[in-house]
């Protein structure tokens, strides 16, 4: 019935601004990754969808922490991150990465919820990357604060190959046969599905919101 979507650039929030203008649809600019600016948010989620995120974070589990304090019980997150410690290169640190994870690091994060599924996915979004050669001249003499927190995203996010892509989408056929093949072999991207046990007690710091929105 209603999204909130968040994030701490405000061009990314002014793009999506332009593209998904829905009137059940709220745009906020917020650092989860600073305790304060956190604490701007308030109520309690059904759904939370944190795409590509976590290896963002200085502390990844601080996020964890915040969005289970905010989802219902029985409340679902749904998070994507980068698999795998020794594939960290250049990329990653150009995209502001400070850490791929092993399945288990995912599972260490999510010990708090009561169910999580881990899928692993294709190998071929990490097979493309150096076609980004642009983006990682451009970021490797910056700080991975500065990484994350660069402007003109639009610049550098685009792939080479995007305006071919009326042309090749009639291969994706073939794409999607060769990303099930690699996913099965090994797997480069992950996405964790985490529910919060439904007997979850409220959250102490979701109190003062419920007591606002009881009064009106």
């Amino acid at each position: 019935e209603k999204i909130l979507a968040i994030d701490y650039c405000d061009e990314v929030i002014e793009h999506n601004k332009e593209h998904f203008n829905k009137p059940n649809v709220e745009f906020r600019t917020i650092n989860l990754t600073d305790p304060e600016d956190a604490k701007n948010l308030s109520g309690e989620w059904d759904y939370v969808v944190c795409n590509a995120t976590v290896e963002h974070v200085p502390d990844d589990q601080a996020l964890i922490d915040c969005i289970y304090s905010h989802l219902k019980p029985g409340g679902i997150l749904v998070f994507s991150t980068v698999l795998y410690h020794w594939l960290y290169n250049k990329w990653d640190y150009a995209m502001g990465h400070y850490r791929r994870y092993s399945v288990q690091d995912l599972k260490n994060l999510c010990t708090d919820f009561d169910e999580v599924q881990i899928i692993k996915t294709s190998l071929i979004q990490e097979l493309v990357r150096p076609l980004f050669f642009n983006r990682i001249e451009h970021l490797l003499d910056s700080s991975l604060e500065e990484n994350n927190r660069k402007v003109g995203f639009l610049e550098h996010a685009h792939p080479p190959y995007a305006k071919y892509y009326g042309l090749i989408k009639y291969l994706m056929p073939v794409y999607f046969v060769a990303d099930w093949i690699f996913s099965k072999l090994l797997g480069g991207i992950v996405i964790v599905i985490a529910q919060k046990p439904k007997t979850a007690q409220k959250s102490p710091v979701l109190e003062p919101v419920a007591q606002l929105t009881e009064a009106g």
